[in-house]
Formats: C-alpha cells, structure tokens, sequence
C-alpha cells in the first residue's frame, strides 16, 4: 500500500533546489515546495517535501537526503494515517548500520 509522505524541514542556509537535484538523481519523485519558517524566533529558509512512498526505507532514505542539505537535526514529518511528529521519533525500519 502506498502512503502520502510530507517531510517539512527548515534552516538558515538550506536550499530546496539542491535537495530536489538529490531526489532528482535518485530517480525520487516529489514535489519541493520552498517556504519561510519561524522556529524558536529565528527565521529560516523551508523545504515542504510531497511524495508517495510504499516503504520505509524510501521515507529514510528521503529523510537522510533532506537532512543533509542543511545541516538539519530535525523536522517534521507526516505519513497519512500511520504517523504525525518529529522526525526523529518516527520508528525507521532499523538503525542499525549494517542494514542501510
């Protein structure tokens, strides 16, 4: 079954252009919408990320891309019906190293 995936993610030096070339080069369709953002009184450059994923590891695989383009610890990520919050407390498939 595939799910909606949107992954909003934000920080002062990211550009969603250089994330959509990642996606792109994966062969990741997606739509990268570019935002501003307001987290803990600083204003950042946004990336709201929309896709259709069947698996989780194309949701972490998405994430890791995301999160390094901008120096990215954090974010938002929303999977319709299975999981709404943080992305680091969203349940990867492992994280153990010898299965990515």
């Amino acid at each position: 079954m595939k799910n909606t995936l949107i992954l909003s993610i934000s920080s002062k030096n990211l550009d969603c252009m250089e994330i959509a070339k990642k996606m792109n080069e994966l062969g990741i369709n997606c739509d990268i919408s570019s935002n501003i953002s307001i987290s803990n009184g600083n204003i950042e450059n946004g990336c709201r990320i929309t896709t259709t994923v069947a698996k989780d590891k194309t949701i972490d695989k998405i994430w890791k891309i995301s999160k390094s383009c901008g120096n990215i610890n954090c974010g938002h990520i929303s999977v319709n019906g299975i999981y709404n919050g943080c992305t680091n407390d969203y349940p990867w498939v492992s994280k153990c190293p010898g299965n990515k």
